[in-house]
C-alpha cells in the first residue's frame, strides 16, 4: 500500500516554487499517492500545470500563516507578525484538514514553517514533516 503525501503549496504564480512542485510530484507518484494543496488565489498557470501531471489537487481558501524571512521583508521586526504567528497556533482550519490523512506532509516552502509547528503542537502525527525550499 502506498504512503499518502500532502504537499501544501502556497505561490500563486507559476515560478520556481511550482517548477519545484511539479518535478517533486513526478518523482514521487510512482510510489506514494500524492494530494497537493494550492490556493484558490493561485493563476490559472498553476492550475494548469497541475492538471497537466493529473495530481490531485484540493484548493483551499485559508492561507496558512507565512513566516516571510526573506531578503526584503522585514514584518518580523514588527510586534504585529509575532503577535499574528502566536494566535496562528490555534489554526483549526489546517489542523483539522490534515489530521489523520496523510502519512507525510511537505511544505513547499520555508515560509510554511510555522504551520509545521502548529500541527507537532496539536498531536497531529506523521511519518514525516518536511519543507521543501527551491534554491537558485
Amino acid at each position: 500500500m502506498k504512503k499518502i503525501i500532502a504537499i501544501l503549496h502556497y505561490a500563486r504564480g507559476y515560478g520556481g516554487s511550482t517548477l519545484s512542485l511539479v518535478d517533486m510530484v513526478k518523482m514521487l507518484r510512482p510510489e506514494f499517492d500524492v494530494t497537493v494543496y494550492v490556493s484558490c488565489k493561485a493563476s490559472p498557470t498553476v492550475k494548469k500545470a497541475l492538471d497537466e501531471i493529473d495530481v490531485r489537487t484540493v484548493v483551499y481558501s485559508k492561507q496558512p500563516k507565512l513566516f516571510a524571512h526573506f531578503s526584503g521583508i522585514v514584518a518580523y521586526k514588527t510586534p504585529g507578525f509575532w503577535y499574528g504567528l502566536v494566535r496562528s497556533y490555534n489554526d483549526k482550519y489546517w489542523i483539522n484538514e490534515l489530521r489523520n490523512k496523510y502519512d507525510i506532509v511537505i511544505l513547499n516552502s520555508s515560509i510554511l514553517a510555522p504551520l509545521g509547528a502548529i500541527l507537532v503542537k496539536n498531536g497531529i502525527k506523521f511519518d514525516k514533516l518536511f519543507v521543501s525550499q527551491a534554491y537558485k
